[in-house]
């Protein structure tokens, strides 16, 4: 129904999606059971070679011309994706919605309620997680 302009981009979209090229990935959660966003796909961290980024510039041209057009496309991006594309500041709760188990080792942390080291002292604390770092695009 959209016609010859509109096949063309969707074919661009489920390339991106199948895997054939690697700016797309599942979210952490595509292997947790009753996880939210389990199908949704998000920006691979890992994709940083020049081609890569080039890629990454057309998904963007992409997703401009799209928006500019107001020709929707199945892009199954996150919310955490979308957020941070608009310019707001995801939450934890969001960042769940794409990986639970770093959302709730962020919440313990940040509580100071990890189950196997409850009311750690700041020393302990620094002890244990100085050398760890939280990564999430």
């Amino acid at each position: 129904a959209g016609g010859p302009y509109r096949e063309v981009l969707e074919g661009i979209c489920e390339e991106m999606h199948s895997g054939a090229l690697s700016l797309l990935v599942l979210t952490p959660n595509h292997s947790q059971p009753n996880a939210m966003d389990r199908g949704k796909r998000m920006l691979n961290s890992a994709a940083r070679s020049l081609s890569s980024l080039r890629q990454f510039e057309l998904l963007g041209g992409l997703l401009g011309l799209c928006l500019r057009a107001e020709c929707p496309l199945p892009f199954d991006l996150s919310g955490y994706f979308w957020k941070q594309l608009v310019g707001e500041i995801p939450s934890l709760s969001d960042l769940a919605r794409v990986d639970q188990f770093s959302a709730q080792h962020i919440k313990h942390i940040r509580d100071n309620s990890y189950p196997s080291a409850p009311d750690m002292s700041p020393e302990v604390f620094d002890a244990v997680y100085d050398s760890i770092s939280f990564v999430f695009p």
